[in-house]
């Protein structure tokens, strides 16, 4: 049986280096998905308190307590427009990471 060379070697510590990044990646990429999950259901909550209190109490509201509640609705999908932009651009510069990984993982192999 041939012996292993040299190069063969640091192959495959290079794939194993690599798997373990793609493995960190991937862990990355979901606690990112976390985070937009958890925020947009805090921001949709406070989305829907307000929506149901203007529609339920609009007329015995004052208007400055209107134009209140409609900035807070403004400032939430904002918010949520901000974090989907933030977190989908995280997540596809991970993504270009990790296939770049894969890549150089296939010409070493």
């Amino acid at each position: 049986m041939p012996k292993r060379s040299i190069n063969s070697i640091k192959n495959e510590e290079t794939i194993d280096k690599n798997i373990n990044k793609i493995k960190d990646l991937i862990l990355e990429k979901r606690e990112v998905y976390n985070k937009f999950v958890k925020s947009t259901e805090e921001h949709n909550l406070v989305i829907e308190k307000v929506t149901d209190k203007l529609d339920l109490e609009l007329h015995i509201m004052k208007p400055d307590d209107v134009n209140h509640f409609k900035y807070i609705l403004r400032q939430r999908h904002d918010k949520c427009y901000d974090l989907l932009h933030e977190c989908s651009a995280k997540i596809k510069e991970l993504d270009k990471e990790h296939y770049n990984l894969v890549t150089e993982n296939s010409k070493l192999f």
